[in-house]
This record gives C-alpha cells, structure tokens and sequence, in this order.
C-alpha cells in the first residue's frame, strides 16, 4: 500500500509514513524507511543514522543497503566509518553483509581506503573469507524456502529435513547441534573439503564400460551399492565391477554461482536454526 502512494505521488504519503514508522511489524517500519529515504525530501543520511543508533538488526540491515544507494558525501562518511567499524571488530556480524556490498558500490576515497584494510586482514588459508559475512544475520524462513523450493540449488533433492526432502546426503534435523555455522557454511561453499563422515562419493565403473556415480552405502559381501541422486538405490555384484574410484561430494560445488551471498545467509541461518 505505501509503495501504491508513493508510485501515485499521493498527498497522503506523509501521514501514512509517520504511521508505518511507528508500526509493531518491522517489514512495515523496513518499507517506510525506504520510501522516506527516496522522496528526495530533507536530509535521507540522518534517519538512517538514527535507526543504526536504535533499530532491530533487520532495521539497520535496510539502512545500510539504502545508505549504499544515496549519492553525495554524507552518505559516503557514514559507509567509510562502518566499515572501519568492522575492521576494528566493532560492527555487528549481522551487518557485515550489508556493510561490504554497500561500500563496494562507492568510488569514494575514504571508503575504498576502509575496504583496503579490510582486505588486509585476510589470512592466506582462509578458504572462507568471501562469504565469512554471510555467517550471521539472515532470514531462517527464506532460508527455508531456498532450502524447499530454489530449483537451482536442488538442497531438498537429496537431503531430508522433517518429511520433506531427499535420502542421498546427511538428513539435516539437528545438524546444528552438532555443527558449527563455519562448518554449514563451509558445506554449501567448498563441499569437497568438507564430506560427511559415511556420505563419501563413488564412482562405480563396471565391465561393460557403464559407469555410475553415488553415495556409498553398505551392502553384501559380494556386492556395491550406492545411492544415485538420479536413479536411487543400486546394486552392483562385485564380479560385474571393473574398478570404483573415489569421486567428489554429491553436494555440488555450484552453489556459489546459482546462489547470491544473501541467499547462502539465509541458508545459513536456516540450518542453523535445525537444533
């Protein structure tokens, strides 16, 4: 409904903003926040500063990707002194995220010579460093979905969380309870380092030159079996089996490309929240 006013330039905006503002339901003050920071009316920087002052974290989220959309230099010295913030440890790990892609957007001096430190502190063996800031800070209902309905990530295909999903990887109710949000991360960012325990790949190449990829699963003496995300279950007899070679994760390594570092946070915070 605010968006309809402000797209209709309706005189009822003001009031219905002043409202929204004030309103329980943070999607509601997130939408106002917005629209007031576009009207182009009065200073759009200092109300955003407030909220970064008093918000809830999904409030100061929104204010910090409005910020990285207003020109001018006002704008530009609060982004600077947000990521000098996080390169002094000071900043809210919700906001990491936030924070990078808004600076990113600038051509500023003083922000790109925050971001420079900030890329100093890099460690060479950190394999997680361009996602680290998608560690907290995300929707675990959106993560849900991602996990349920994002055909392009395909999570539900082969893992199980409640009665939904697939049997060819961990089944994921209570994961976080056992693993740390670095080793869900890792899992979705660079799968082949990090293979459960039992869900090891297989390639089974048999006599005939056919050849089949899967989980290992336990069998009989005599025979192979794996499990196929296309094909399911399948056993193989030993004496049908030319050879079987280890192969990579059955978590594909795509991730990164088909899922935006929002999307990896939400998922993210989704998995964390499977206790």
């Amino acid at each position: 409904a605010l968006n309809r006013l402000a797209a209709a330039k309706d005189t009822q905006l003001p009031a219905a903003l002043e409202i929204a503002a004030k309103d329980k339901a943070e999607p509601l003050r997130i939408a106002a926040t917005s629209i007031r920071a576009k009207s182009g009316k009065g200073s759009a920087v200092a109300p955003l500063q407030a909220i970064l002052s008093s918000g809830t974290i999904g409030e100061k989220q929104n204010a910090i990707a409005t910020l990285g959309s207003i020109p001018g230099a006002e704008a530009d010295g609060v982004i600077a002194s947000l990521v000098s913030e996080l390169v002094a440890g000071k900043l809210a790990s919700e906001l990491h995220l936030e924070v990078l892609e808004a600076a990113d957007k600038r051509t500023d001096a003083n922000v790109k010579a925050a971001l420079d430190k900030f890329k100093a502190q890099r460690k060479a063996d950190d394999t997680l460093w361009n996602y680290r800031m998608t560690l907290a800070g995300g929707s675990a209902t959106s993560g849900r979905k991602i996990f349920l309905e994002r055909v392009e990530a395909s999570c539900a295909r082969c893992h199980k969380v409640g009665a939904d999903g697939g049997e060819v990887g961990p089944v994921l109710d209570g994961i976080a309870a056992k693993q740390t949000r670095e080793y869900l991360l890792a899992s979705l960012v660079t799968p082949n380092a990090t293979i459960a325990p039992g869900f090891e790949s297989l390639i089974v190449v048999l006599k005939d030159g056919r050849n089949f990829a899967g989980v290992a699963k336990p069998g009989g003496p005599d025979e192979v079996v794996i499990n196929s995300v296309e094909d399911g279950v399948m056993k193989f007899k030993k004496t049908d089996v030319a050879k079987i070679q280890k192969g990579q994760s059955a978590m594909p390594d795509t991730m990164v490309l088909v899922l935006s570092k929002r999307d990896i946070r939400d998922l993210v915070e989704f998995l964390a929240s499977l206790k």
